[in-house]
């Protein structure tokens, strides 16, 4: 069923030889043969596929074992917990250990009107919570939201502190400009405060508070106590959430490894790229989160392999306050995709080692040395490197053997049947190595006055072309879309008129809406678009 793992021998084939995950589309997804259809086979008729599917890999007579490793279910936990999402857990648990898994109720919620819902043929059935429970892949487990709720500070989170002498006026004498208008906007930056890993939080003045598990209303009258008594009765102090995030730990083969704060709810992908991504020979389909829970540190398998293939969001369990990620390294260093940049063994046993393999680099998507297969032709393993690039030259890839070309090949005529590329399909050889071109591109040399720019937290910051009627979200489209931690609501329009410089205020959620069609403005020639 989706979520059990098997572990799956094949004979002669240490690559494919792996503990695989079925997903909860009821796929695994091994190295070679790709998507397998698992749930609902029993272990026979699952051997039965793979060695048909595997026919060309085995030697005749070898049998291909599989055997179970654990049985999990994926549930949704939705509603009134702390960490709502999917999870994958035991298939006989009870609500309290659901729960636990989700972090606990949020103060408020009704426990009595809990519900377990299961998607029986087109019906929706509901499904007893008292005693054991009976798991299937893909239940929803529906926690009712409470009407109101007292939201407590953590570790991490973002608060937006006024203090009465702090405070900016909002009110000016003289005509106000677009640079007071910024000096307002970054004043008001100044008074976003990151609660700290300790659970305080630090204020000009005032010093250190400890806020952890603390509400706003509670922080507010600990502010007040401080202020001299005519600031407290004149004027207010307001605290407030802008952002919830906690802190968590990345390990391992990842770029940065270290202590990451990041946005509550988001999940292992946000984590890796704020430190800086996996590393080239990591494994990640066996990718481990350690987190307490209950007092007891409990050890969680994240395969993030399968999500990349599948996109199935289902995958990602939510992060939880003070989780633990460690990214493993492969024993063999890479046992689907190797390069020679991290590791780097003595000459010798790098020398021995490359000479049984076959490299592939250029215009593919997955460039390094992989294991040649038996009988291995260009196509075979242009496969393992997933494909050529969107700008791959396929009508000129080079087979180099011994230091020599011995074939430059044309495949995109191969492949569209021109009769003078009937030649028959390079073969792969051990120690060869393959070259794919990218295509030749002109530079794209804008005229000044056609051009805008985007900054900050957008995928592809730089200058682009700027089309006629071209509007503020078409722009951002362009740079390729905001980054995992755009300030959404602060992003400005930075336009020189007459000399000078006017800031434009946009917010993307409003713009998004479609509700307020005069925030999605046109950009105008050299307009510089800031994503805080």
């Amino acid at each position: 069923a989706p979520g059990d793992s098997l572990d799956i021998l094949v004979p002669g084939q240490k690559e494919m030889s792996q503990i695989y995950d079925i997903g909860p589309d009821g796929n695994i997804y091994m190295v070679a043969l790709g998507k397998i259809h698992t749930a609902g086979l029993d272990l026979l008729s699952l051997t039965k596929t793979i060695t048909e599917m595997a026919d060309k890999y085995i030697q005749k007579g070898d049998k291909i074992l599989i055997r179970f490793v654990e049985h999990k279910r994926y549930i949704h936990i939705q509603g009134g917990v702390r960490y709502a999402g999917w999870y994958r857990t035991d298939p006989v648990t009870t609500l309290e250990e659901l729960l636990e898994n989700a972090g606990g109720l949020l103060s408020e919620a009704n426990y009595s009107q809990i519900k377990l819902i299961r998607k029986v043929g087109d019906v929706d059935k509901e499904i007893g919570l008292a005693g054991p429970i009976v798991l299937e892949s893909n239940d929803v487990l529906f926690v009712p939201m409470p009407l109101e709720y007292s939201k407590t500070i953590d570790a991490g989170d973002l608060l937006f502190v006024s203090i009465p002498h702090r405070r900016v006026s909002l009110y000016r004498t003289d005509d106000s400009s677009s640079t007071d208008s910024s000096d307002f906007v970054q004043e008001l930056k100044r008074n976003q405060i990151e609660v700290d890993t300790n659970g305080y939080l630090y204020i000009p003045n005032f010093g250190h508070i400890y806020v952890r598990g603390l509400t706003t209303e509670q922080i507010v009258r600990i502010i007040s106590d401080k202020l001299p008594k005519y600031l407290s009765r004149a004027e207010t102090v307001e605290v407030n959430i802008v952002e919830k995030k906690h802190y968590v730990n990345v390990f391992g083969h990842v770029g940065s490894p270290g202590r990451y704060n990041i946005q509550e709810g988001g999940n292992i992908q946000e984590a890796l790229t704020i430190s800086g991504g996996a590393i080239d020979g990591s494994v990640l389909s066996n990718i481990r989160i350690q987190r307490v829970l209950g007092g007891r540190l409990r050890q969680l398998k994240l395969n993030l392999y399968q999500f990349i293939i599948t996109g199935d969001s289902r995958l990602l369990t939510p992060l939880h306050e003070n989780d633990t990620i460690f990214v493993p390294i492969t024993e063999n260093f890479g046992n689907i995709k190797r390069t020679l940049d991290v590791w780097r063994p003595p000459a010798e046993r790098l020398e021995q080692d490359v000479k049984s393999k076959v490299r592939i680099f250029g215009a593919v998507n997955n460039p390094g040395i992989y294991e040649p297969g038996e009988k291995m032709n260009l196509i075979d393993l242009l496969v393992l490197a997933s494909g050529g690039t969107d700008d791959a030259d396929l009508s000129k890839i080079l087979v180099i053997r011994n230091e020599k070309i011995v074939s430059t090949f044309n495949l995109k005529a191969w492949l569209d049947g021109v009769e003078e590329a009937a030649a028959e399909l390079p073969k792969i050889e051990n120690g060869d190595t393959v070259y794919v071109y990218f295509v030749m591109k002109k530079e794209f040399e804008p005229d000044e006055n056609k051009i805008f720019f985007a900054i900050g937290n957008v995928r592809g910051p730089g200058f682009y072309k700027l089309y006629d009627q071209m509007t503020v979200l078409q722009a951002l489209a362009t740079a390729g879309g905001l980054g995992p931690f755009a300030k959404l609501e602060n992003i400005m329009i930075i336009r020189m008129v007459e000399g000078k410089q006017e800031n434009i205020p946009f917010n993307y959620n409003k713009a998004i809406q479609g509700k307020y069609p005069e925030l999605n403005i046109f950009i105008s020639p050299r307009d510089t678009i800031v994503v805080p």
